[in-house]
């Protein structure tokens, strides 16, 4: 595993085979085996290759004590987890510039799991949008679910999936979100089926329509307006809407 024998471990000094990033931690673990008479501590680290290049392990430790309780010597089992590590890295390398366009969406994006019972979880994801329009950490919002930012909705609302989503389609969903300070935020849901490491899951891409929504009440209040002047003077517009006084006249009213 690191390219010694036997007899050159035995001669040699551990501290010397950890990367020194990790010696603190590996240090900190069999102070902690000690002090605390744990049965073992794990933990992950990373020792020096013979040839110099760092090997990622998963190391268990474990104590042997004698027939008054004292510490005679520690078991290390230590199982090379280097290509597990390289793979994390290069998928965590893959999914950045999918995170940033995720957090960069100014849409709210919650991603929620579907249990086998067909039922929502907490949320997996949220993107910076989401944290920012309900005021909740993303830590905060990923120990929640759907009905702790949406009363309306239950763990069931969902289940059965719409045939439309099954189908590769979208739902549309207007909806009230309650934000961590009370505010109550009229949102419009866009929900998505999607397929993540062979796990169904929902996205829901929520937008903010407080704007859209006082622009339509002014719009109502306006045309209830305008019907209330059309009814008051149903015998006089006929004969009077022409020309610019007319203009005038309809102008000063409203």
């Amino acid at each position: 595993m690191l390219g010694y024998t036997s007899q050159e471990l035995l001669a040699g000094d551990w501290p010397a085979l950890t990367h020194p990033d990790d010696l603190g931690l590996s240090q900190e673990a069999a102070g902690q085996l000690l002090r605390d008479s744990l049965p073992f501590v794990e933990l992950e680290r990373r020792y020096i290759h013979r040839k110099g290049h760092p090997i990622w392990a998963r190391v268990r430790m474990s104590q042997v004590r004698d027939d008054h309780g004292e510490p005679l010597y520690l078991i290390t089992h230590s199982e090379d987890i280097t290509e597990r590590k390289r793979g994390e890295e290069a998928a965590t390398a893959r999914e950045q510039p999918y995170q940033a366009l995720f957090n960069s969406c100014n849409d709210a994006v919650f991603v929620v799991g579907l249990g086998e019972d067909g039922l929502l979880t907490n949320f997996l994801q949220v993107n910076d949008a989401a944290c920012q329009r309900l005021r909740y950490t993303r830590d905060e919002l990923l120990e929640r679910s759907f009905p702790d930012v949406d009363p309306a909705q239950t763990p069931g609302s969902f289940s059965p999936i719409p045939d439309r989503l099954l189908a590769g389609g979208q739902f549309l969903l207007e909806t009230e979100h309650v934000a961590k300070d009370g505010r109550r935020i009229p949102t419009e849901m866009n929900l998505r089926l999607i397929l993540l490491d062979g796990r169904r899951m929902l996205m829901f891409i929520a937008r903010h329509t407080t704007e859209r929504k006082r622009f339509e009440e002014v719009q109502r209040a306006t045309e209830h307006r305008y019907r209330r002047y059309v009814e008051r003077n149903a015998g006089f517009l006929p004969s009077t809407l022409d020309g610019v006084s007319n203009t005038h006249q309809l102008r000063n009213t409203f």
